[in-house]
């Protein structure tokens, strides 16, 4: 448990690090771009589906008031 506690705060530290840049395109279809070690990916600003990976994500939407499409078993 501990390590899973010191991992997750070991990615957050290094994500918050990484640099990456918004584009920022007109009003419709308005994407952020996120750059990472192994590639660069667009992402629309208000996504309309969203899909959980991991259940510690889930508590995360949860708080934000976003309600997935999908969660994993």
């Amino acid at each position: 448990m501990r390590t899973t506690v010191y991992f997750v705060i070991l990615a957050v530290a290094f994500a918050s690090c990484g640099g990456g840049q918004q584009k920022r395109a007109g009003a419709e279809g308005q994407t952020v771009t996120i750059v990472h070690t192994l590639d660069t990916v667009e992402v629309p600003v208000n996504p309309q589906r969203v899909v959980v990976l991991d259940f510690s994500a889930l508590e995360n939407l949860d708080y934000l008031g976003i309600k997935p499409v999908a969660v994993p078993k």
